[in-house]
């Protein structure tokens, strides 16, 4: 079972709002951010999603036919990945194994995925 990764560039601090990932150094354009854990995927139904989701934090769905959703969620609750700010300008991008950067980030900024 792997273990998640956090940048030496990179600090988790708490907000208000929670857990954030804030650059601490400036990080370049297509750098590697986080490391994914190992996850678990279920399969269950639209109804089932509507019902985890209300009591789980860290969840990511697929839409799948039949009714079905595909969600990966995952075994490491500090896992660094999961701690990125929504947003509709990110600066960075989950590849699947991570977080990378798409462009450079200045110390102070918070790291973000789409939305």
């Amino acid at each position: 079972m792997s273990k998640s990764w956090l940048s030496g560039k990179v600090q988790v601090q708490d907000t208000a709002d929670g857990k954030r990932l804030v650059a601490t150094q400036k990080i370049a354009d297509d750098e590697q951010i986080t490391r994914n854990g190992d996850d678990r995927t279920l399969m269950m139904t639209d109804v089932e999603f509507q019902e985890f989701a209300r009591e789980h934090t860290y969840k990511d769905a697929i839409t799948v036919t039949g009714g079905f959703k595909r969600v990966t969620v995952s075994l490491d609750a500090a896992d660094p990945s999961n701690l990125a700010i929504r947003t509709s300008q990110p600066n960075a991008y989950n590849d699947g194994d991570g977080l990378i950067a798409i462009r450079d980030i200045e110390p102070g900024e918070e790291i973000t995925i789409a939305s």
